[in-house]
């Protein structure tokens, strides 16, 4: 099954991956935790491309 495209808050990321912001209650998190791959899309207006990266979602500790 493929999860949904969401919209999210990008927090940051580091050599450890992105962290984004979503609500713990929401059909998004509920689709996570059901099947926990994941993928971003952003666009690098400097390289007029697009980049995909694909990984495995865990959730972090605040």
């Amino acid at each position: 099954m493929c999860s949904a495209s969401r919209m999210v808050l990008l927090k940051g990321f580091d050599k450890t991956g992105f962290v984004w912001y979503t609500n713990y209650g929401s059909q998004k998190a509920k689709d996570l935790s059901e099947n926990a791959n994941a993928s971003l899309i952003f666009h690098w207006d400097g390289l007029n491309r697009q980049v995909v990266k694909m990984y495995n979602f865990h959730q972090c500790r605040s």
